[in-house]
């Protein structure tokens, strides 16, 4: 739960910036899949070295040049993605440093691990 002494504004962005990190973990890999299910080259996906991942089946039928617009469409969102995550991931620590040193609260020490949450409050 976030802290009782929260506003209304922080509590929006920490549960916005918790909920774009979940919707970026899952949209990332897709957006490569449909990156690499694209490519006009044909070489198969390995997953780590361990076996061949299956392309998309919706682009097996199409012809290379077709592929090329969709490949870029997926390169710009995989990109973005990536980059938005960054984006993302420093304003998160930003956001732990701010509750630790400026507002003085336990944000930071109820999510460092092991940390039972029961007890940082006493």
């Amino acid at each position: 739960a976030l802290p009782a002494n929260m506003g209304p504004l922080m509590r929006f962005l920490a549960r916005g910036t918790h909920y774009l990190f979940y919707f970026l973990i899952i949209a990332i890999p897709l957006s490569g899949w449909l990156l690499v299910s694209a490519s006009p080259t044909g070489i198969p996906t390995m997953y780590f070295g361990l076996f061949q991942w299956p392309n998309l089946p919706f682009f097996n039928g199409m012809l290379r040049v077709d592929k090329v617009n969709y490949r870029e469409t997926f390169a710009t969102a995989h990109i973005v993605m990536a980059y938005l995550t960054i984006a993302l991931l420093f304003l998160h620590v930003a956001a732990a440093l701010f509750h630790q040193f400026i507002r003085r609260d336990n944000v930071l020490r109820r999510m460092w691990f092991g940390t039972d949450v029961e007890s940082v409050g006493r």
